[in-house]
């Protein structure tokens, strides 16, 4: 099992090229920020940190993380857990449908799950 989420930070400088108007979950209008996602293991132990253009959304962070888990870390069934806002339908028909060794946790709403 694989748990994944994602968060952002604004920032006071301009240098950061990632740094970008975006979605903020601070509340800091006007500000620019960056987005980051933690990936950790069944028992919450963090053991991947990727950071992101401040504008990006959660469920384009999500598509990256599937391969990393394959890719970087060499597993091959994993079931991911994630929320409404980042498992999304379109993350399920796209990325983790009829994919072997490919599972998920959300909590969609039953209807949205099933399409």
């Amino acid at each position: 099992m694989v748990l994944y989420d994602v968060s952002s930070t604004y920032l006071e400088g301009k240098a950061c090229p990632l740094a970008k108007y975006g979605y903020n979950r601070e509340t800091k209008r006007g500000k620019l920020q960056i987005v980051f996602g933690l990936l950790c293991n069944d028992k919450g132990s963090p053991i991947a940190v990727e950071v992101f253009e401040g504008n990006t959304s959660d469920p384009k962070t999500f598509t990256n993380q599937i391969d990393k888990v394959s890719s970087r870390f060499g597993i091959k069934r994993v079931v991911w857990v994630g929320d409404r806002g980042m498992i999304t339908q379109a993350r399920i028909r796209e990325d983790l449908k009829d994919q072997e060794g490919l599972d998920w946790i959300s909590a969609l709403r039953a209807s949205a799950s099933n399409q």
